[in-house]
């Protein structure tokens, strides 16, 4: 049969070479990359981007000091019947032919055309070879038209890269390792939390089991293990255990917990409790006494809020403390502010009216209830200002009529004045008389003294 195809084959060939050649569409082979170490096996699957074929013929030609060809499988686009490959396995470069020459109709399918099978030599190095599959261009052809009339079609070769890769190391044994997930060497919790605790486990054994140790004491076996609201501290550890064997241990982790606030009350009030209306909050001398789940206190004089305060209307005002989700209360006094009172100023022993005698001495003194910073006492005779200010105000030997008014001023602007007091002055003859006489008799000791060297009525 073998024999028959070949001289079908080589008439086929003849037969072209004397047909004229028409255009056609190019086809191609190609292959994927293989890789596989020494002494092993690798497969290539020779792919054909069909231009429509009735047949062809190829050849494979390989390095046989790296590789040796065990199989050729037929692929799916010829039958098995039309494909004809050399019976020396061994054959450099090794030959396959198809051929469905008696068909009308091209064949068109796209795949595998066949796959070859090659062993990697034993003690091969690491090296990358080539797999050179040419196309013999005077077999690929197919027909044109329904008389038979073949024309060639250009067919592209490949070649399919084998990689010889290293002989693998032998695999360490690596052994088990156990942590706590999230490890840290101390950890804080809050009073009545709970916490669960999860190990992890590299390079596990089969059979091997996780146990968890709290306080040095075996709790059991489980993947996790849970603590439900914790009220003291406590260390946690984790074992790799079979068989009663240790494989491996975690960490010893120490969890501490933490006291919760409890509660909170008011241990000094603050320094101002009483308020006028407008006025703003003020905490100074603010402590608050802090309570806790283990029963300790703490004072706390700083980072809490107050709240409630309104100062916008007088009343008793509620404050909430607020401390860490924890609050107290405590009440102030807001109270309408009364205005102040306004300066008054009035003349000790004030009469409207009064008579003196002829040059009469007499001083005047003012008297001032609810004094304003920086205001003075000013004194106007006769509606004029006498230049002079202070609580006091001395008339030297009054010659004549005149009126007093004393005035309490800041700066220019009058804050209040006296009603104003008339002083007559005796001016008849009589009077300025006996002024005379009371300032002569007044004189007459000095003048004794000064001329006689003793005063009358006194022994020399």
């Amino acid at each position: 049969m073998m024999q028959k195809r070949a001289i079908s084959f080589v008439l086929l060939l003849a037969l072209l070479l004397t047909l004229p050649v028409y255009a056609a569409d190019e086809g191609a082979l190609f292959a994927e990359p293989v890789a596989a170490q020494a002494g092993e096996q690798v497969r290539i699957d020779l792919k054909l981007q069909n231009p429509g074929l009735i047949g062809m013929r190829i050849f494979a030609s390989y390095d046989g000091s790296l590789l040796r060809l065990d199989k050729v499988e037929n692929g799916v686009i010829f039958e098995d019947n039309h494909a004809t490959f050399n019976r020396d396995i061994t054959a450099n470069p090794y030959t396959m032919l198809w051929d469905d020459s008696l068909r009308k109709d091209n064949i068109m399918t796209n795949g595998t055309l066949c796959t070859l099978t090659f062993t990697i030599l034993p003690e091969t190095e690491p090296q990358e070879t080539r797999v050179i599959i040419d196309v013999d261009a005077n077999s690929t052809f197919q027909n044109f038209g329904d008389n038979f009339d073949l024309v060639r079609v250009p067919v592209a070769g490949t070649e399919c890269a084998v990689t010889i890769l290293p002989e693998e190391e032998p695999p360490v044994v690596v052994p088990p390792t156990i942590a706590i997930r999230d490890y840290t060497a101390i950890k804080t919790i809050q009073y009545g939390e709970s916490i669960q605790f999860t190990a992890d486990v590299l390079n596990p054994i089969p059979g091997a089991e996780i146990r968890w140790y709290i306080d040095g004491e075996d709790r059991g076996t489980c993947g996790s293990y849970f603590v439900k609201e914790a009220t003291t501290n406590f260390t946690v550890q984790a074992k790799y255990v079979k068989d009663n064997t240790v494989y491996a241990e975690s960490e010893t982790e120490t969890v501490k917990v933490v006291p919760v606030l409890q509660m909170i009350a008011i241990k000094a009030m603050p320094t101002k409790t009483a308020y006028k209306v407008g006025e703003s909050f003020d905490q100074t001398g603010l402590t608050l006494k802090a309570t806790f789940s283990d029963g300790s206190t703490q004072t706390v004089t700083s980072g809490f809020v107050c709240t409630g305060f309104d100062s916008a209307a007088p009343g008793t005002k509620t404050i909430t403390v607020t401390y860490e989700g924890k609050t107290a209360t405590f009440t102030v006094t807001v109270r309408k502010e009364e205005p102040a009172p306004e300066p008054s100023i009035a003349i000790r022993d004030y009469t409207q009216e009064r008579t003196v005698d002829y040059r009469t001495t007499i001083t005047f003194t003012a008297e001032v209830e609810n004094p304003v910073a920086g205001a003075q006492v000013y004194w106007f005779i006769d509606n004029k200002d006498a230049g002079t200010c202070g609580i006091t105000y001395t008339a030297a030997e009054a010659r004549q009529t005149f009126t007093v008014q004393a005035r309490y001023m800041q700066g220019s602007t009058v804050l209040a004045k006296t009603e104003t007091e008339t002083v007559k002055v005796k001016t008849d003859f009589i009077s300025k008389l006996i002024a005379f006489f009371r300032g002569l008799f007044g004189r007459l000791p000095k003048i004794a003294q000064a001329y006689l060297g003793f005063e009358p009525g006194v022994n020399p």
